[in-house]
């Protein structure tokens, strides 16, 4: 029998003690297994997860629920949710469901007890289940049926049998729309822009931003907790776009998504204030929520992130500040990463800058044992339409 994942408070070890058979490993909130996942790989057929785990704070519960099933080091078939009969949270698992961003999904009834969640793993409890994802089938009784059927005539005693064109003669055409636009289906790509953690990664993410805008609907997502860089240049720069709170996400997820959708720009800004410094928000589970989501309607999603915390499956940029010793500095910290494409800003100090890209270029060739192109360009403007002209269409479209 396959080991079983529980995600639950009611369970703990000494119930996966007591029934050994089962195979139980059991996590009392889902930071745990990700934490587990992060160092080990799991594959389970079923992973059970019971109300109580998400019932206290559910935006950031079903959060990081996303963010568990989205890991390349996770995988299930099925999850099962054993909920009461009376759950408030059924609607928001249905809309995930709905929305792609779990898979195969189950609701299981019941009273959250040790004996029913027991009748659950050990198989019992399969006629309560609810599945989301099929046609719900209503069965009658024997009687009943022929109670509600017995008025009906019989085929042959009086009805009248009519021919196919005689029953078609009567229906009127169907007019087809003039305007039926079919929905666009789009490939979402997710671009990290790394680099030192300082003004000029943000500056060259906010310009990207909105040169991938003109190309394709655009959300940024301002990952600096502590200044919010991104979101005081987007706000000083008069960058049109449309901007939404990032604790809205905490207070209402399908708001925000909603907002996203019904967003008539093609830059969309998740931004924070000095008053989001304290709330611990987890920045990134935001972003994997919202790609999970809305990557067949958002063409680029575009965030920034410390080098150390580089995903390397994704398309990567490099930032790097024209003068060598900040060159030196962020080459010796790359990540491996298959996808990594690399920039420079120039806002170095008179005197330390370097303008000859094939100079920049060499230096961080040699520390990474590879040839890379590093263009270096000069920003004037944190706004396009102020006059700037860049051409960053080989980091938008990942030509090299």
């Amino acid at each position: 029998m396959d080991r079983k994942i529980i995600v639950s408070t009611i369970l703990d070890e000494n119930f996966a003690a007591t029934f050994p058979k089962l195979k139980m490993q059991i996590y009392s909130n889902f930071e745990e297994l990700i934490e587990t996942v992060s160092s080990t790989p799991i594959r389970t057929d079923r992973l059970y997860i019971t109300e109580d785990v998400v019932r206290h704070n559910p935006s950031s519960s079903f959060t990081s629920l996303v963010e568990l099933v989205s890991s390349v080091f996770f995988k299930t078939d099925e999850i099962v949710f054993i909920v009461p009969f009376d759950s408030t949270n059924i609607e928001r698992i249905n809309f995930l469901v709905k929305e792609g961003s779990l898979g195969n999904v189950n609701i299981i009834k019941g009273e959250l007890q040790k004996e029913f969640l027991l009748s659950v793993l050990r198989g019992d409890a399969e006629n309560v289940r609810q599945t989301v994802k099929r046609k719900e089938v209503i069965r009658h009784r024997r009687s009943e049926f022929i109670k509600n059927n017995r008025n009906k005539p019989v085929f042959g005693e009086k009805e009248v049998v009519h021919t196919e064109e005689e029953r078609l003669f009567d229906i009127e055409d169907q007019k087809v729309p003039e305007n039926d636009i079919l929905p666009i289906i789009r490939n979402g790509r997710l671009i990290q822009i790394t680099g030192l953690n300082d003004t000029t990664r943000s500056v060259f993410a906010v310009i990207l931003s909105q040169f991938a805008a003109g190309y394709g609907k655009t959300v940024f997502f301002d990952t600096d907790m502590v200044y919010f860089t991104a979101s005081y240049i987007f706000k000083q720069g008069n960058i049109k776009c449309d901007t939404i709170p990032i604790k809205l996400f905490y207070t209402d997820p399908l708001d925000m998504i909603k907002k996203i959708r019904e967003s008539e720009k093609n830059l969309i800004c998740i931004t924070g204030t000095s008053e989001d410094k304290d709330e611990h928000y987890q920045v990134f589970a935001v972003v994997n929520a919202v790609f999970s989501v809305l990557k067949k309607e958002i063409d680029y999603f575009i965030f920034e992130t410390n080098l150390e915390f580089v995903l390397p499956s994704f398309k990567t940029i490099v930032v790097i500040e024209n003068d060598i010793i900040s060159a030196i500095s962020t080459a010796h910290h790359i990540p491996p990463a298959a996808n990594m494409m690399f920039a420079s800003v120039d806002r170095a100090i008179e005197g330390m800058a370097v303008y000859d890209s094939d100079i920049l270029s060499a230096v961080v060739s040699e520390i990474l044992d590879k040839d890379v192109k590093i263009p270096i360009y000069s920003i004037k403007s944190l706004n396009l339409e102020g006059g700037e002209s860049f051409d960053l269409h080989r980091y938008v479209k990942g030509e090299a």
